[in-house]
């Protein structure tokens, strides 16, 4: 057992094609943290994701509710 988080098959051609998305469309901050967690997956890594994603829909909401 290393610590590490192991990606599947499947997971990791989602993970790569979210990341292909995110740089395409210009969220060069998600698609950075999911980068630095494929190459390295591991706890912290993946919280980071879970906290941008958070932040991201949190200010996306407050310019509809404005």
């Amino acid at each position: 057992m290393t610590g590490r988080l192991h990606l599947l098959g499947g997971e990791k051609k989602e993970l790569m094609a979210a990341h292909q998305f995110l740089r395409a469309t210009g969220l060069d901050t998600i698609a950075g943290a999911v980068g630095r967690y494929m190459a390295a997956p591991d706890a912290a890594k993946a919280l980071a994701i879970v906290h941008l994603c958070h932040t991201c829909a949190e200010l996306d909401v407050s310019f509809i509710v404005g």
